[in-house]
């Protein structure tokens, strides 16, 4: 059987997208090891945002509501201004504003997405287990807790916490406008589940 090279096709070139999910999301390892946070959250983000940049494709920089002080009883607005209170927060709004110094340098017709999400919660990895989550592990929480250990959680935070595949879906969502269909996607999105709970109310005590 004879093999011949074929170019990709136009539309086929137009679908290319990044999903940057990488990062060191662990607010205690981001304050011991500021360096190595600051190398994977920032620069590898600035790095992406600029191969990207160069080659017409679709940038989603998965960010989180931690940019933020906590301190608004509701929702927080893509407009609202941000003030991270630690290391993790402060690095991942250093790489928001390294992602949106690329792509509006490389003009208005750069395609890229800021996706802010809370705390999320999922099916994890069976060998780390709830840990892996916030949220599940209060699962943990719950089945330890007795009249003889209580176990102390946070009833003063609300939170908006979201399933991993809700995020998944709208994440192919937005990719399909962006990539495939060539809608004009630039900017900061939010997206979380509508309930607020606190780590006391999951737990459901």
């Amino acid at each position: 059987m004879r093999c011949s090279r074929t170019s990709p096709s136009p539309l086929r070139r137009q679908s290319i997208a990044v999903i940057h999910c990488a990062a060191e999301r662990r607010p205690e390892v981001a304050e011991k090891d500021k360096d190595a946070t600051t190398k994977l959250n920032v620069d590898s983000t600035r790095l992406l945002a600029e191969l990207c940049a160069a080659r017409g494709i679709f940038l989603v920089y998965i960010s989180t509501d931690y940019v933020f002080d906590g301190l608004k009883p509701s929702a927080y607005d893509v407009d609202d201004v941000p003030n991270p209170l630690n290391g993790y927060g402060q690095s991942k709004r250093a790489g928001e504003i390294a992602v949106t110094e690329v792509m509006t340098a490389a003009g208005p017709n750069a395609k890229y997405a800021i996706m802010r999400v809370p705390v999320l919660y999922g099916e994890v990895s069976p060998t780390v287990g709830n840990k892996e989550s916030a949220v599940n592990i209060l699962v943990d929480v719950a089945r330890n807790a007795s009249a003889d250990r209580p176990q102390a959680v946070d009833d003063v935070m609300p939170r908006y916490p979201t399933h991993v595949g809700d995020v998944a879906r709208v994440l192919a969502d937005l990719t399909l406008r962006a990539a495939v269909k060539g809608e004009l996607v630039h900017g900061i999105f939010h997206y979380s589940a509508e309930e607020q709970w606190t780590k006391f109310d999951m737990t459901g005590t």
